[in-house]
């Protein structure tokens, strides 16, 4: 599987941190976006877009999909083009310009869009569909050829409420057709492991340090007292920072063990990130991060997981294959 690290800026890159990672970033309507190496998972700014349509609603007051039919839109359409033509080489992955927010119309919008780009320019961008949208238009995709197709929507959602990608999985599994799929903001570990994702997009690595926090695996015992961290389980998130947990915590959930666990101080020799210790007014010793030691440790331990084999977390939909990716987790 692959992670392809969104939140990136100049000042932060995971490529400085872990060479050979992948970012991601978002088309802003300019041509002047600079790209910095390779790997790059390259987002179409659909948010953006979403906004101006919004705007488009209540300056005009016309129904908010009217704003992508207008010179506006696809005089951005046609910029993006042009910037992913010019900067093919540094991509692994570019999206359509697809249509959030409006369900069956946005549906109908974004395939508009993904056969003008393809048409007119050339290109082959992914598709993207959205959370509850018609499964017809996964079929019009099948189609078409496409095996990389990407889900959106899905960010904040619980697990319980997934039945919408499970329904994509089960009808990509009948297909028979080999189809990659890439999740968008899929953070949350259950997701990653439940689901045959060929790549995701997260900002769990940044956003996790920045509550004072990593992210550290389990452990399991083997042979004779031996024991080796495993990503086929749900990790920790512990508190690793000088500010009060209580303020880290106060708008954030997330597993936590009490700090020191042994195999904090275990995953961190491991990983080769350098931590020291506090001492207050426990008795116990209190292993602290700096912010940037924090956020290694975070990509560290999605690279590792990412390339790791693991077994299902929880029942998988009827017909998934036992193993979750050929190469990854």
């Amino acid at each position: 599987m692959l992670i392809y690290y969104s939140g990136v800026t100049k000042s932060m890159d995971p490529r400085d941190i872990v060479p050979g990672s992948s970012v991601m970033a978002a088309f802003s309507g300019s041509q002047k976006t600079e790209l910095r190496g390779k790997n790059y998972f390259m987002d179409s700014g659909s948010f953006s877009l979403l906004k101006k349509a919004a705007k488009y609603r209540t300056t005009s007051g016309r129904e908010p999909e009217s704003y992508y039919k207008t010179e506006e839109h696809i005089e951005y359409v046609n910029g993006y083009a042009k910037f992913i033509k010019d900067r093919i080489e540094y991509l692994d992955i570019y999206a359509n310009v697809d249509v959030i927010g409006l369900g069956e119309k946005g549906a109908k919008l974004s395939l508009l869009n993904q056969r003008y780009l393809e048409e007119e320019h050339g290109l082959k961008p992914m598709p993207v569909l959205h959370n509850g949208e018609p499964l017809r238009f996964l079929a019009k995709y099948l189609e078409a050829g496409h095996t990389l197709i990407g889900l959106g929507g899905l960010a904040g959602l619980s697990l319980s409420l997934w039945s919408w990608v499970e329904t994509v999985f089960l009808e990509l599994k009948k297909s028979n057709v080999d189809v990659r799929v890439h999740g968008f903001g899929v953070t949350g570990y259950d997701k990653i492991l439940r689901y045959p994702w060929y790549s995701v997009d997260s900002t769990t690595w940044v956003k996790t340090a920045g509550f004072g926090q990593i992210i550290v695996p389990n452990q399991r015992k083997y042979g004779r007292g031996k024991r080796e961290f495993v990503f086929d389980l749900i990790p920790s998130r512990v508190f690793v920072s000088e500010h009060e947990e209580g303020q880290a915590y106060k708008n954030h959930t997330g597993n936590q063990h009490l700090n020191v666990n042994t195999n904090v101080e275990e995953w961190l020799d491991f990983i080769d990130v350098k931590y020291t210790f506090h001492t207050g007014n426990e008795e116990r010793k209190k292993i602290f991060l700096e912010p940037m030691a924090r956020i290694e440790a975070n990509l560290k331990f999605f690279e590792l997981a990412r390339v790791k084999k693991a077994t299902t977390l929880g029942v998988r939909p009827p017909g998934f294959d036992t193993e979750i990716l050929k190469t990854g987790v």
